[in-house]
């Protein structure tokens, strides 16, 4: 039993104190960088009125803004204030599959650095047949997962190919190969192939 608490207390004291000191120090951050509360700072009591509701304000609106909305929930409904969770989830499952698809390279012995580039080509491809295309839902949304896949993986091929036929080190390849695709797509937004 012990072990089990002492165990139990390194598991959740470590993250517990690092969520503390990161909100401590995003404090600091938001009080030295708002030249008004600095102004304040001749006068103590001044100072830590405005610079406790400056940064509460600030982590309600984190708050708010990624979690639950208590606005939100007042107008439409207790369910309706997860909305900014939900929009918060939607936002972050493609960084999610990135990292998936990095590590996964990792634990193959590559390092893959070139996430960005194959997840900007990927989402090329997926655009290009989820706006040129009038299929029914049921055929659109997978064909769009499986172009988009396609579309990555032969971004994400061509570091393969350099690597067995001239012996480039993948990590130099695709941290190039990112910038080439942040430069396509910028071209590709001044054209009118979509």
């Amino acid at each position: 039993m012990k072990q089990f608490l002492s165990t139990v207390r390194r598991i959740t004291l470590l993250p517990t104190l690092s969520f503390i000191f990161a909100f401590f120090i995003g404090g600091i951050i938001i009080v030295i960088s708002d030249p008004i509360i600095m102004a304040k700072l001749n006068s103590p009591g001044k100072f830590l009125t405005s610079a406790a509701a400056r940064i509460g304000n600030s982590y309600l609106a984190i708050f708010q803004g990624s979690i639950y909305d208590v606005n939100l929930a007042r107008e439409s409904g207790v369910i309706r204030g997860f909305y900014p969770l939900s929009e918060t989830i939607v936002t972050s499952i493609p960084l999610v599959f990135a990292g998936l698809a990095v590590a996964l390279a990792f634990r193959s012995g590559l390092f893959n650095i070139g996430a960005q580039g194959q997840f900007i080509f990927g989402a090329i491809g997926a655009s290009y047949v989820g706006f040129n295309f009038d299929l029914p839902p049921l055929i659109h949304v997978p064909l769009v997962l499986i172009v988009g896949i396609i579309f990555g993986g032969l971004f994400g091929g061509i570091v393969g190919l350099l690597k067995a036929k001239t012996g480039a080190h993948e990590v130099i390849v695709t941290i190039m190969l990112n910038y080439v695709a942040a430069l396509f797509i910028l071209w590709l937004l001044k054209t009118s192939i979509f």
